[in-house]
C-alpha cells in the first residue's frame, strides 16, 4: 500500500511494474496515471517531484526502455507514450508486439 512513508525507490519500482503490466502499447501516459488517485494524493509533493526526476533520469539512462517522451500537459509534467517493439527474430516465442525491458 502507497502512504506517505513509501520510499522513492518503492515508488519507482511501482511506477516501472505498471508501464509493464497496465499500459498498453500507443498509449499515452503521466507519472500520476500509474498510481490510483487516493495513492498519489497519498505521496508528499516533495516525494512526487524526486519520483518525476528519477523516473525521468531512468528513462534518459535508457534504464526504462519501451516508451518515448510524448510532449507535456498543461502542468507541466511529462508525458510518455509506450511505444510497440517488434521481435525481429521471426520465432514466435515472446509476445512479438510487446517484447519490452522495464
Amino acid at each position: 500500500m502507497v502512504d506517505m512513508n513509501t520510499a522513492v525507490e518503492t515508488l519507482l519500482d511501482l511506477a516501472k511494474a505498471a508501464v509493464k503490466k497496465d499500459v498498453m502499447s500507443g498509449e499515452i501516459f503521466a507519472l500520476r496515471d500509474l498510481f490510483r488517485g487516493v495513492e498519489w494524493e497519498r505521496i508528499p509533493v516533495e516525494k512526487r517531484a524526486q519520483l518525476g526526476a528519477r523516473f525521468y533520469d531512468e528513462f534518459r539512462r535508457r534504464v526504462i526502455t519501451g516508451i518515448e517522451e510524448n510532449g507535456k500537459t498543461q502542468k507541466y509534467q511529462q508525458l510518455y507514450r509506450k511505444i510497440i517493439l517488434t521481435n525481429y527474430s521471426g520465432i514466435g516465442g515472446e509476445d512479438d508486439e510487446e517484447a519490452q525491458s522495464i
